[in-house]
């Protein structure tokens, strides 16, 4: 039987102390379900050995006999395995304790095991009767003159929008497939009912949320407003003119919202998160919050042209998010995007950088901090999540003085080239060099994984 301390012991991921050391031709990987009710139906395991397949037969968990536990065998484990469970889609997904997805499960080659044991504290379809009221499908083909296409479009509406008079902000997102919980659900998605419901039980704020759904096979040449050389494309243009000249008038006579472009925001991801820089830079009088999440700003060097020749009615606030996890190109990218739009004026008060170090280019990600980018952007209507200061700048002794335990520290000039690093241990002190003057950028990469950036005028 599997030890007691074991069972009790709150973990994502336990490895029994007794497995055997020799075999290592195949990975035991056994389960604890949620405590907090029955597992409905089959549970399988999802992950890099089988393309992410949510209801591969192959690794169908069974009762294990001797620990009770449910149990799957991975014969012939590459060095690492990354893996989560699933009840057969990314709608019935396994979350964390606050609903949200969880990061993927990794398990790597130790000489001394082989057999995991992993906790699942919840699945995703487990949502309450408000969640499920709050997301409703608007339109089943909204007709797209622009681009002589039609197209599914979702709506979340706050918990009390049937019981109110409230009038409210209105973010438009992209890629709806991946945004809500629903039946149909084929891929995983961010949970965006959840977070935004559970934000307005915090803060009595809320907001109605437009999904578009992707076009598919036109989803590439949508979310492009300018051709690339090998994936063609080219009709964001059109794209952005069916939602300022089409979606959203329709939206603002349909539902109680403020139209003014300070109430109205677009948030995506990927190339979604492209098409929303355009957005930012092309029509901020529309859109006056932007978060881009995962930009794939290597489409084309158009947008950092753009960028630097933007006219003023840029959007009122940018927020930029990347992970360490994703291409070796989009730190790098985004920063080069950050940088390009400080030098054209812009200032912190409008432009923000999150950066972490588990960051992957995947759904759950982006769910994980689409709470965080909202509160950045509405600021003036509901607090942001604080984070105490990290460094300051001691002009006297021209040097920066760390604030907090970091595992690693780098000051970057404004190309982006890291010209001083330091790890944790070395002290919490960086020296300026007397010839170092412009603006610097000194990232820290925090024990809790996030990577934050601050600006410094030397």
């Amino acid at each position: 039987m599997l030890p007691t301390e074991l069972l009790n012991r709150r973990s994502l991921d336990r490895r029994s102390p007794d497995c055997p050391p020799s075999d290592f031709e195949r990975l035991i990987i056994r389960v604890m379900l949620p405590e907090n009710g029955p597992t409905i139906g089959p549970v399988y395991l999802t992950g890099n050995i089988n393309d992410w397949q949510p209801n591969d037969e192959r690794f169908r968990l069974l009762p294990d006999p001797v620990s009770g536990l449910l149990t799957t065998l991975i014969p012939n484990p590459s060095a690492e395995v990354a893996y989560k469970f699933t009840r057969g889609s990314w709608a019935t997904e396994e979350v964390n304790a606050a609903g949200q997805p969880v990061a993927n499960r990794i398990w790597q080659v130790e000489k001394d095991c082989q057999v995991v044991y992993a906790e699942i504290t919840g699945w995703r379809d487990n949502e309450p009767v408000s969640v499920q009221a709050s997301v409703r499908i608007w339109h089943e083909a909204l007709w797209m003159p622009q681009l002589n296409r039609s197209r599914r479009i979702w709506v979340y509406v706050p918990p009390d929008y049937d019981h109110s008079d409230r009038i409210y902000p209105v973010v438009y997102m992209h890629d709806a497939q991946n945004l809500f919980v629903h039946e149909s659900a084929q891929t995983r998605n961010w949970g965006v009912a959840r977070t935004l419901n559970r934000l307005f039980t915090k803060t009595n704020w809320g907001c109605i949320v437009v999904g578009i759904e992707h076009g598919d096979e036109n989803r590439l040449a949508e979310y492009s407003p300018v051709t690339n050389p090998t994936h063609g494309g080219g009709e964001g243009s059109a794209y952005l003119a069916f939602l300022t000249d089409t979606l959203k008038p329709l939206v603002d006579a349909a539902f109680r919202t403020r139209p003014d472009a300070a109430n109205t925001a677009m948030i995506g991801s990927s190339m979604g998160g492209l098409i929303s820089v355009y957005a930012a830079l092309r029509h901020g009088d529309v859109f006056g919050k932007v978060a881009a999440f995962s930009p794939s700003l290597w489409w084309s060097d158009d947008v950092y042209t753009l960028a630097a020749a933007a006219p003023y009615n840029f959007v009122h606030k940018l927020v930029l998010l990347a992970g360490a996890q994703e291409s070796e190109e989009m730190l790098p990218d985004v920063l080069a995007m950050y940088y390009t739009l400080v030098d054209n004026g812009y200032f912190e008060d409008k432009i923000h950088l999150d950066f972490y170090q588990d960051g992957t280019h995947t759904e759950w990600f982006w769910g994980r901090e689409l709470e965080r980018a909202v509160r950045w952007l509405f600021s003036d209507d509901i607090p942001p999540m604080h984070d105490d200061p990290v460094a300051i700048f001691d002009e006297a002794r021209r040097e920066i003085r760390l604030l907090k335990p970091v595992l690693k520290a780098e000051l970057r000039n404004s190309y982006g080239k890291v010209i001083y690093s330091l790890d944790g241990w070395q002290g919490d002190r960086i020296p300026l060099k007397c010839h170092w003057y412009g603006l610097f950028a000194l990232q820290c990469l925090l024990p809790n994984q996030r990577i934050e950036l601050k600006k410094a005028m030397l």
